[in-house]
């Protein structure tokens, strides 16, 4: 979420498998928050692939301090090209979720840092939506929800 003078990005470590109806809780030692360039990036979703697509993000550099237009769109980019590599002809909402939350600032010459926080969605194809001034909340809903409140 965007603060006065920050971002804000807060996860839990509960890792989840089963139907979302009734979800069983794996583990509570997941790590879900990364930095990535001059970004913050959080994961939700099939944690292996999320982790998998990490490590593709850094073998092609992107944990250099780069600016968050850049990683987006590297990243948007990327993330397609890899689950259809990976996933061949399935169809993006048949294949297992990942949801990127990627955080950070846009510096122009004459402005103030302007924050700039995208979700991410494998289901969608990995098209940014970039987030307005409520908080992006990605996940099983009752954890991220219960993050915000307590905010």
């Amino acid at each position: 979420m965007k603060a006065d003078h920050a971002i804000i990005l807060a996860a839990d470590s509960r890792g989840m498998m089963g139907d979302p109806r009734g979800l069983t809780a794996i583990n509570d030692n997941q790590t879900k928050l990364y930095q990535l360039g001059l970004c913050g990036f959080g994961l939700a979703g099939a944690s292996e692939l999320g982790a998998a697509l990490l490590d593709e993000y850094r073998k092609k550099g992107l944990d250099k301090p780069m600016p968050v237009d850049y990683v987006m769109n590297t990243v948007s980019k990327e993330s397609a090209e890899l689950y259809n590599k990976w996933f061949g002809n399935i169809p993006p909402d048949k294949r297992p979720g990942v949801l990127i939350i990627l955080a950070g600032y846009r510096y122009a010459d004459t402005a103030n840092p302007e924050p700039m926080i995208y979700l991410l969605d494998s289901t969608h194809n990995f098209a940014p939506m970039l987030m307005g001034a409520y908080p992006s909340l990605a996940g099983i809903p009752q954890y991220a929800v219960y993050l915000g409140h307590r905010y």
